[in-house]
């Protein structure tokens, strides 16, 4: 991890939803072999977005803090 940094950890099911990050798309929750993905974000409160057409929503504003 970088200095100043948390991770956001994404374990969604169905795998392949899409994740936005303070209103910015970062990409696709991935799945390989069941392990969850990880995000590196900046400490800060910041709101998450899970997508995934048919499947309920996440949204919610969560705190980051460093490891």
């Amino acid at each position: 991890m970088v200095a100043g940094f948390g991770a956001i950890e994404l374990n969604a099911k169905p795998n392949r939803a899409d994740v936005w990050v303070d209103g910015k798309y970062v990409g696709e929750v991935a799945r390989p072999h069941g392990y969850p993905s990880y995000c590196g974000w900046p400490r800060a409160r910041t709101a998450v977005g899970v997508y995934k057409g048919g499947f309920a929503t996440f949204d919610e504003q969560i705190e980051v803090r460093a490891a």
